[in-house]
């Protein structure tokens, strides 16, 4: 059986504020780029391990799509990919909690 994908609900809220950012001046562009995020994410259904392992940051790894990073932790005993966050990689990424 393989895993499942599961965004937190922290994920869920970046991913709508990235949206809703965008759409201000290009909705289609908003829409699309939520839906390239989303299936970046469906990716990791294939291979989880893509990422790179965050240093400081035990289990958590993460991957890029374009200027945005989506960091995620595998569970193994769940069989899930837990997306934690999806953030624009211009932001200090020091302050970033997950």
């Amino acid at each position: 059986m393989g895993y499942s994908l599961v965004l937190t609900s922290r994920a869920i809220k970046d991913l709508h504020q990235i949206v809703a950012y965008i759409a201000c001046s290009n909705p289609i562009a908003a829409c699309r780029l939520e839906e390239v995020l989303l299936d970046k994410a469906d990716l990791l259904l294939i291979n989880p391990e893509m990422g790179v392992a965050v240093k400081r940051r035990a289990g958590v790894r993460f991957m890029v799509h374009r200027s945005y990073l989506i960091f995620y932790r595998i569970i193994p005993i769940t069989k899930e990919i837990r997306v934690l966050r999806f953030v624009h990689g211009a932001r200090d990424l020091r302050k970033i909690t997950f």
